[in-house]
């Protein structure tokens, strides 16, 4: 922690701005993750839903 405290405000933006770009491609790569997933099983998750969904109508 005490290199941080002998970073200039400047560096500590640079540092925080470097953040939000590795934060913003991890939320990328797991939402594309997310939508392949779904995509590439499609005839399952309906087959479960369906049941599902016939399951709460009984």
């Amino acid at each position: 922690m005490d290199r941080f405290k002998e970073l200039s405000f400047e560096e500590m933006q640079e540092v925080d701005g470097g953040l939000v770009w590795v934060w913003g491609a991890i939320a990328v790569g797991l939402a594309t993750n997310f939508l392949y997933e779904v995509v590439n099983d499609w005839e399952n998750n309906v087959k479960a839903f369906n049941e599902g969904y016939e399951s709460f109508k009984k």
